[in-house]
């Protein structure tokens, strides 16, 4: 059974991609950085953000929403109020997190080739395609990604916090 995701371009889209992509230069790289893959903060608290762009941008939100991350309909539920009052007080903040989003959704892309790559090396027993293509940058790659969102979904879950939205319940 082949449980990959499919790949929907051709590895030389990828290689171009991860070397044309904003890196962070390892020698600018944190002690935690070093020893860590690319973390950001709130764990899956982006994914409120994510559901949230792809809820508006989407041909037909209402089928959208039925498969949306749950999160945003339990915020949308739990703090309909507060929920729409952070959306009004912070439209320039979530703009800016909507465009981080668009950088880290670059790494993520780039990450699912790899585990693609490590899969298909699996089945050869040969990892060396994988790990080829994670020395081109991809660590730097989603460093900086990191680097770009989390002071954002920090600043967003403090200002959920002020209009009375416990942020950590969607972490």
């Amino acid at each position: 059974m082949n449980d990959r995701a499919p790949i929907s371009h051709p590895h030389d889209y990828y290689v171009d991609l991860v070397i044309r992509a904003p890196k962070v230069p390892p020698d600018e790289f944190t002690p935690s950085e070093r020893t860590n893959d690319p973390e950001l903060f709130g764990n899956n608290f982006w994914r409120l953000f994510q559901s949230l762009f792809g809820a508006e941008k989407a041909a037909d939100p209402q089928e959208y929403r039925k498969n949306l991350y749950v999160p945003l309909n339990r915020v949308e539920a739990e703090c309909a109020g507060p929920w729409a009052q952070f959306l009004e007080h912070n439209r320039d903040l979530v703009r800016q997190i909507d465009t981080a989003l668009n950088q880290y959704q670059v790494y993520n892309e780039l990450l699912m080739h790899k585990v693609n790559l490590a899969g298909e090396g699996r089945d050869r027993n040969d990892y060396s395609e994988p790990e080829a293509f994670e020395a081109l940058g991809l660590k730097e790659v989603g460093i900086y990604a990191c680097r770009q969102l989390n002071p954002l979904l920090r600043e967003a879950s403090d200002r959920m916090k002020k209009e009375g939205i416990n942020s950590e319940e969607y972490f």
